[in-house]
């Protein structure tokens, strides 16, 4: 019976353990001079629980999109790619990241910031 017991207990934690894989975002920075057209350096800081595979990272701009791209470059919890905007104008520029964490396709929380694009 506590063969059983301890059986039980393991699957259960392990089940548990995997439940737990995520991403948490912490931040968005992008620097502040954006000019149309030309690509611009944005990182994404996060935290991650458990074992997690991140496949994309997705930007939405006032709304437009998902765009998401998986050419990107992670270091010690900042991922950083490039991205650009052809048009002007001022945008809340929001990110996300797509992962696999505990057996599981996941997105993590929207971090944002307000940028402005000039011609």
């Amino acid at each position: 019976m506590k063969l059983v017991g301890l059986i039980i207990t393991t699957v259960f934690l392990g089940a548990t353990v995997a439940e737990a894989a995520e991403v948490k975002l912490q931040s968005l920075q992008v620097q502040s001079k954006l000019k149309a057209g030309k690509p611009y350096r944005v990182k994404v800081k996060y935290s991650a629980t458990g074992e997690v595979d991140l496949s994309k990272a997705c930007f939405l701009w006032s709304g437009e999109g998902p765009f998401c791209f998986s050419g990107f470059s992670d270091e010690k919890g900042v991922i950083s790619l490039k991205l650009r905007t052809n048009n002007p104008g001022r945008y809340k520029l929001e990110g996300y990241i797509q992962y696999v964490g505990g057996g599981q396709f996941k997105n993590s929380n929207k971090v944002a910031k307000t940028i402005r694009v000039r011609r």
